[in-house]
């Protein structure tokens, strides 16, 4: 199953000569049967488009999730980092409405 993965980040910025990291925000799902359409910043926002690179029409092919993952860095004293990861998963279905 292959996975694409999309990351969003400003370069990091240097304090003292030392490189601070900075938040970052990706999105990953299934590139079998999703596509990424398009993404920009905007405001305070990051936003996605995607659409179906394939139907999954397939038996357990259905749903597919697409996962929005926030990692935050903690810098400590001596310059060591510790992350906050946050994950949000959303399901994303195919269906066929009959007339």
């Amino acid at each position: 199953m292959g996975r694409t993965l999309r990351k969003l980040m400003n370069r990091p910025m240097e304090v003292g000569g030392a490189i601070v990291p900075l938040p970052t925000v990706k999105i990953s799902f299934d590139s079998e049967f999703i596509k990424l359409v398009d993404d920009y910043y905007a405001g305070d926002s990051i936003f996605w488009a995607i659409s179906w690179e394939k139907l999954p029409t397939e038996e357990g092919k259905n749903p597919q999730s697409v996962d929005v993952t926030t990692s935050i860095p903690h810098t400590q004293f001596g310059g060591l980092t510790s992350w906050t990861r946050i994950v949000q998963s959303y399901t994303v279905e195919f269906y066929v409405l009959d007339k």
